[in-house]
């Protein structure tokens, strides 16, 4: 493998999640053709792509999720639970209804209130196709009403939810090992409980805490931040980076209000980022029990920097496309796999034979499997090279038949056989790098018969870090995707000591979210635009149609599955 291969950093990043039934999510669907579903594992999002601003809305609804979760005490006992095994597994639900009230306020308000400063309009409007959740937006966005600007009533809707969720219950878990339930606590020390009260009892107070906030940051070189957040402002001005640390003095005045309020009504509160200590006293209690606990990234407070809070987002986010289609092996040999081919993979009018390679992980989710196929995947390890074909199971359902590829010999066999029919190209999911050994026997033969992309399926920070040299230069550009189910975009990468292209299937907000951390790469030679993929032109609409009819699901999630096995093999050593 020579040194401008691509290099993947293989570090651990925790275990696998198991899937989570429907009630162990929180959920935000309605009749807006978009829909999302979060759980400490993942956020799962299956955006029509036909209104901008409702696939806002519902993208901004399951990250807010996320980040309450990430950074508060009862976010981290639900992040515990979901991944221990049983009897512990079973205390995950009940703390997850115990919280749904503030969570789901919340999670809406913000989605609702960041996704205005876009579509001023349409974000309101997107919301009355989710009606279930507009009585909670309308408390929460009362409670926080007499903030004086939409950025300060944000803060102060953050912290109306923060302050329900940092309770002791880590302490009672830590004191209980590890056993504990909402009964255990006191009313007044539940999410629900609190976020009750507060509707209740808390309008004066949150006046009262705004104005206190308002004045702690007068006279100082946070008062920009408040003329920026004036009515009539451009929405965006106050969330710029350079008010980043006004802005969190300012939430952590509502907070301490928040917090000596309901102390006074007996309730017992944290401090703002009180969460973090016993977190990481109980995560290390549950280790003893579960080693490949993974959480590590959810150990923190309140995400601050910008490409952190970026990276944070895009790297959970699973965009569901479609079906989770049915796949079968399939047994042919070259002159009928290219018969076949020639049939029924017509793209631009014209015949494409498409090489995929995958590790077989990521096949065993992408696809159902029967239980022999899923058996054979599970004991593999290196990456599958084939070619995929869509028919009919023979109910009129569609299913995807692969036929996978040995040997670099059977490759050079199938594309001479192919000839001159069409293009070949091949795509790459850059999980399969991590195999060093394969790269040294397959990169250069699926060079060789023609283009080859790399489909990114893992956190950029695996590889982006290895662009970053004074001569490097690294081209990046956004590509809206014409598709017949809705409005879809890819994000394009090219190094200039790669004779590649890197290439992601997603939505806008993740498309724009990846470029943010890009932009913030230290010492990255980065140029926007699409004048580098000029010479891809001709490929890309194959790869990108090819894509969209034969993925079930796009993430960046294609090494944990291996991490946590090399985890659980270091272990057992």
């Amino acid at each position: 493998m020579g040194e401008n291969e691509p290099q993947i950093d293989d570090g651990q990043r925790g275990r696998t999640a198991k899937a989570d039934d429907h009630l162990a999510e929180l959920l935000f669907a309605g009749d807006g053709g978009s829909s999302g579903a979060y759980s400490p594992h993942r956020t799962t999002l299956a955006l029509a792509g036909t209104d901008p601003a409702t696939d806002h809305v519902v993208y901004l609804h399951e990250i807010h999720h996320s980040g309450l979760n990430d950074s508060t005490a009862w976010g981290s006992a639900l992040h515990i639970y979901a991944r221990l095994p049983e009897p512990y597994r079973s205390r995950f639900l009940p703390l997850l209804n115990a919280c749904r009230l503030p969570h789901e306020a919340f999670a809406t308000f913000a989605g609702v209130s960041v996704a205005a400063a876009r579509h001023e309009s349409g974000a309101a409007a997107a919301l009355a196709h989710y009606p279930r959740y507009i009585p909670l937006h309308n408390q929460l966005a009362s409670l926080v009403g007499a903030a004086g600007g939409p950025h300060r009533r944000y803060m102060a809707a953050t912290a109306v939810a923060r302050v329900t969720m940092q309770t002791q219950i880590l302490h009672v878990m830590d004191e209980g090992d590890l056993h504990v339930s909402p009964a255990d606590l006191k009313m007044i020390d539940t999410p629900n409980g609190r976020w009750q009260w507060l509707t209740r009892n808390g309008q004066a107070i949150l006046d009262q805490a705004v104005a206190e906030a308002d004045a702690a940051l007068a006279g100082s070189p946070g008062q920009a931040a408040l003329l920026a957040d004036a009515v009539g402002e451009d929405p965006s001005s106050a969330a710029s980076d350079e008010f980043d640390e006004a802005w969190e003095s300012w939430e952590r005045v509502v907070y301490a209000e928040l917090a000596h309020r309901l102390t006074a009504a007996g309730a017992t509160t944290l401090d703002f980022n009180g969460h973090l200590e016993p977190t990481a006293s109980v995560i290390e209690r549950a280790q003893e029990i579960e080693p490949l606990l993974g959480l590590a990234a959810q150990l923190r407070g309140p995400a601050r920097d910008d490409r952190t809070l970026a990276a944070s987002v895009s790297d959970h986010v699973r965009l569901a496309y479609g079906e989770h289609w049915k796949a079968n092996m399939l047994t042919v040999d070259t002159d009928e796999l290219t018969a076949l081919v020639d049939q029924t993979s017509r793209i631009a009018n014209q015949p494409s034979l498409v090489i995929d390679v995958r590790l077989p992980h990521r096949l065993l989710e992408l696809y159902r499997w029967t239980n022999k196929e899923s058996e054979s995947l599970a004991t593999q390890r290196s990456p599958i090279v084939a070619v995929r074909v869509i028919a009919e199971d023979g109910s009129g359902a569609s299913t995807i038949l692969q036929s996978v590829i040995q040997t670099p010999a059977d490759l050079e066999r199938l594309t001479a056989q192919w000839g001159t029919r069409g293009p070949v190209i091949s795509i790459l999911a850059a999980s399969c790098l991590i195999d060093r050994p394969w790269q040294d026997e397959w990169l250069s033969p699926l060079r060789a018969v023609g283009p080859s992309l790399i489909l990114i399926d893992i956190e950029l920070a695996r590889f982006v870090g290895s662009w970053a040299k004074p001569d490097v230069t690294v081209e990046a550009g956004l590509i809206e995707v014409n598709d017949t189910a809705g409005g879809r975009w890819a994000l394009a990468l090219t190094a200039s000591n790669q004779p590649t292209l890197w290439i992601t299937l997603t939505d806008e907000i993740t498309a724009r979210l990846l470029l943010e951390q890009l932009d913030r790469t230290p010492e990255l030679q980065l140029t926007h635009g699409t004048e580098h993929i000029t010479r891809w032109k001709e490929v890309l609409p194959i790869a990108l149609t090819h894509l969209l009819a034969t993925e079930s699901f796009f993430d960046f999630a294609g090494l944990q599955r291996r991490d946590a096995d090399n985890q659980a093999s270091e272990n057992r050593k």
